[in-house]
């Protein structure tokens, strides 16, 4: 039986189904073997480059070259180091706390660093066999919770079906079985393992205070988006002064003044009201009317094009006449 984390609930003829991720085993990495083989192969002949040649060309428009290699060489041993430190121990919780924040940080970067390069290498020609063989084991991998046999009919049905629900959620959890990609491989990091022993962060990696209130890193409670909050979870700015929903200061606003200090009136306009309002009116017109008005515009715009024409008509006919009048001999001499 498949543990909770490990299900997924599909309806089919109003009746719900669950499904699951098995392993893979050694007939399904043969099968992923032979497809990757065929793919990659194919995508040669058909002129897609290959890894080597995507990183001469990186480095000859300076996409990615030795130095930026070197930079997350030297990112990770500074995070090898620091995990040795929090490992060690013997320091106060928020010594603690400041290196695991600081790895966090560290990875994010390195992650930063290595999307750049990942985005061409997908496109390679190993790129788009690595991509089909793990397509192909999550084709064969994602099973009916009850009878285990495969949900997709084979690899050319999950393609067909990749961007649905049920197609990502084999994905992001077979990636998860086989990688340690997703965050329960997080969980297992040095400076998360710290966090969550000391109950600074929650389940989803999130800080916390003591409280279990939602934190940035300095401390201040903040809401699920990032935003700071007061004590009774209102939006605040970084003063302390409230906020609305969409971000801005909450503050009675009085009228700007003129030269001689005189209030000057304002209409407020409220773009998003105002379109609002023009819709409500055009709900409550009879579809009859909106199609004689429509009509008589067309008509209208047809009418000033015709007239618009006969005044160029005009136009080009007296031109013609005066250059005629003025290329005429004159008479009697």
């Amino acid at each position: 039986m498949a543990d909770s984390d490990n299900i997924f609930t599909i309806t089919v003829d109003n009746k719900d189904l669950d499904l699951s991720i098995r392993t893979p085993d050694g007939n399904d990495y043969n099968k992923a073997d032979m497809v990757k083989s065929r793919t990659w192969f194919k995508a040669v002949n058909d002129g897609i480059p290959t890894v080597k040649q995507v990183e001469e060309t990186l480095i000859k428009l300076e996409i990615w070259d030795d130095e930026k290699q070197k930079e997350v060489e030297d990112i990770r041993k500074e995070i090898q180091d620091l995990e040795y430190q929090l490992t060690k121990g013997n320091m106060k919780i928020d010594k603690g706390k400041k290196l695991a924040l600081e790895i966090k940080e560290k990875r994010a970067k390195i992650r930063e660093l290595v999307m750049e390069r990942s985005v061409y290498y997908n496109d390679s020609a190993e790129g788009k066999a690595e991509n089909m063989h793990f397509n192909t084991l999550v084709s064969r991998c994602l099973v009916y919770n009850d009878t285990n046999s495969p949900y997709f009919k084979d690899l050319d049905d999950y393609n067909k079906n990749s961007n649905t629900p049920t197609a990502v959620w084999a994905a992001n959890r077979l990636a998860n079985v086989i990688y340690g990609i997703g965050r329960e491989a997080e969980k297992g990091f040095v400076e998360n393992e710290f966090l969550l022993k000391f109950k600074l962060v929650n389940d989803d990696l999130q800080l916390i205070d003591d409280k279990e209130n939602l934190v940035d890193e300095d401390g201040n409670r903040v809401d699920i988006l990032g935003n700071k909050v007061n004590k009774d979870g209102n939006v605040i700015d970084d003063n302390g002064r409230p906020r609305d929903e969409k971000g801005r200061p909450i503050v009675e606003s009085k009228p700007f003044l003129n030269k001689e200090g005189k209030a000057i009136k304002e209409e407020v306009f409220d773009v998003t009201t105002k379109m609002e309002q023009a819709a409500e009116v055009l709900r409550n017109i009879p579809k009859e009317e909106l199609a004689v008005a429509a009509k008589g515009v067309s008509l209208q715009v047809q009418n000033e094009e015709v007239e618009k024409g006969k005044g160029s008509t005009k136009e080009s006919t007296k031109k013609k006449t005066e250059e005629k009048e003025v290329d005429l001999p004159v008479s009697g001499k």
